[in-house]
């Protein structure tokens, strides 16, 4: 390894990416509205993957991925990580394309559930209407590249997962 042998590798530019949203409704009362983004291309760099596979040098004193153990045991093995060898720093950690990972994902960014009351139901109450809604944020994504047991671009980009929010709404015209 060294400095001077860098190249350009990948482009962290997707090839297409946006997003869409759905709408659903039923008799005026029920709606659902679906919103799911997509990235297809491009590469980022982790630095916190970096971080969290260690060569064997910070082992002891920093949480790693569970990708560490599919470490190289055997002579002729492929595997994603190599031999960790405790306190010694082999510069595998080193900024390479090793900590480069695919962007491609679908995501279900946003989706939400209205109930609309009946108009008897509001003038009873002295309302023009009344709206209840599910909110939920971040619900889902996906990539060509997980696999059970290990981490991907989800976790290893920025270290933590996709912060999944569910609210409760109401909404009151009087």
């Amino acid at each position: 390894f060294s400095n001077n042998n860098r190249v350009a590798e990948k482009s962290s530019n997707p090839d297409v990416f946006g997003s869409m949203t759905n709408t659903f409704t039923f008799k005026d009362r029920f709606s659902l509205s679906i919103t799911a983004g997509y990235t297809i291309g491009g590469y980022s760099f982790s630095s916190f993957a970096r971080s969290v596979n260690s060569d064997g040098y910070s082992i002891d004193r920093a949480n790693q991925s569970i990708n560490q153990l599919d470490r190289w045991q055997n002579e002729g093995q492929l595997a994603l990580a190599p031999k960790p060898m405790w306190g010694v720093s082999t510069g595998s950690v080193r900024n390479s394309t090793r900590f480069l990972y695919s962007k491609t994902n679908i995501k279900i960014q946003n989706a939400a559930f209205n109930y609309n009351f009946d108009d008897g139901i509001t003038t009873s109450l002295g309302l023009q209407s009344l709206a209840l809604s599910v909110i939920g944020n971040n619900l889902l994504v996906w990539t060509p590249h997980d696999k059970k047991n290990r981490n991907t671009y989800k976790s290893n980009i920025g270290g933590y997962p996709l912060e999944t929010e569910i609210s409760l709404g109401i909404n009151v015209t009087f």
